[in-house]
């Protein structure tokens, strides 16, 4: 990791970014959905979990004191479509003229696609949906509720209203099987990017499902293989599928905001006692990076990786998907929507 001198912070030893590569603000934590592994999941059945929609006046706020960046994704652990001013929040991170690329993730199962119309005709070019798989039975292992019939078309759908979508795989045991045919159907469509990141263990009960060195290497090879085939599609496996030795620098161009508004080092954890609940609604990012519990943080993570970032499918220095080194941390009770 290079070293930085930061004139402007006694804490820091990063300079402030001029601009982000990436900006993630989780707008909700509800979801439809009971993901096999999801930390959400996880929190729910140990009865920790509490869902909350971000009310529109914080979300104005932190879209104000944000940076530029490359890219914002409106999507945390939860569901974003069911926030009942999303479309309003997407106009106004648009509107903003601070982000090059507005984007979020979504189950694309919660709305019609008359829903992605409106959002279209506001200005939104992306986003990213989750398949885990396209047949009933490997849908409800990893993804439980979902209606794969129903998933399938409003992919095919989406597919022709945003043709250069992403879509985004979590694998592990309960899909492992049907990778290939997924990934060849998800290609016959036409999706033009697919992402694949390995499911990560939050929880002992959760570890049986993470893939295994010799799971991932047959993944791999299954990836090689269709890229041979489909050379103008894209099939992207995450850097802790392939890792190089390098450190990560998520945590200095990537920033995270819960949906109580503080940040967190990166989108892998929602543990907001990192950085000592600093508040991007009630702070510019400036003042939060430049604030000792932000600097306190970074001076420590450009010494050694820290223990989180051991079971991250993004490291690119490789990772332990059974460590549990990511606390989750329940958000707050829910707010009303406003």
């Amino acid at each position: 990791m290079a070293s930085f001198a930061n004139p402007n912070s006694a804490a820091n030893p990063f300079p402030v970014p001029a601009k982000l590569r990436r900006l993630q603000i989780e707008v909700t934590t509800g979801c439809n959905l009971k993901c096999a592994g999801c930390p959400r999941t996880v929190a729910m059945t140990a009865k920790q979990w509490h869902n909350a929609h971000m009310p529109v006046g914080r979300f104005r706020s932190i879209i104000n004191h944000a940076p530029l960046a490359d890219a914002i994704v409106l999507q945390g652990v939860g569901e974003p479509t069911l926030h009942p001013k999303f479309p309003l929040l997407v106009e106004i991170a648009i509107k903003s003229g601070k982000f090059d690329f507005v984007s979020f993730n979504t189950n694309a199962l919660v709305r019609d696609l008359g829903y992605y119309v409106q959002l279209a005709r506001l200005g939104l070019r992306h986003l990213s949906i989750s398949v885990d798989a396209l047949d009933q039975e490997g849908a409800e292992l990893t993804r439980a509720g979902t209606d794969a019939a129903l998933l399938q078309r409003q992919l095919s759908g989406l597919l022709r209203l945003f043709p250069g979508l992403t879509v985004s795989i979590v694998l592990s045991k309960m899909n492992l099987e049907r990778f290939e045919p997924l990934l060849r159907q998800l290609l016959g469509l036409g999706v033009w990017m697919i992402e694949v990141q390995p499911l990560v263990s939050y929880a002992d009960l959760t570890n049986p499902l993470c893939l295994t060195p010799t799971d991932i290497r047959l993944a791999l090879a299954t990836i090689h293989k269709l890229r041979a085939e489909h050379a103008e599609q894209h099939i992207l496996p995450a850097p802790g599928m392939t890792p190089n030795g390098q450190r990560c620098h998520r945590p200095l161009n990537a920033a995270y905001c819960t949906v109580d508004g503080f940040l967190t080092p990166c989108c892998v954890t929602n543990d907001t006692e990192y950085f000592a609940r600093t508040s991007l609604e009630n702070l510019s990012f400036k003042q939060a990076w430049e604030s000792d519990s932000v600097g306190a943080w970074m001076a420590e993570f450009q010494q050694q990786e820290p223990e989180m970032c051991k079971s991250c499918g993004y490291n690119p220095r490789g990772f332990d998907p059974n460590s549990h080194s990511m606390n989750i941390a329940p958000p707050p009770l829910v707010l009303a929507p406003h």
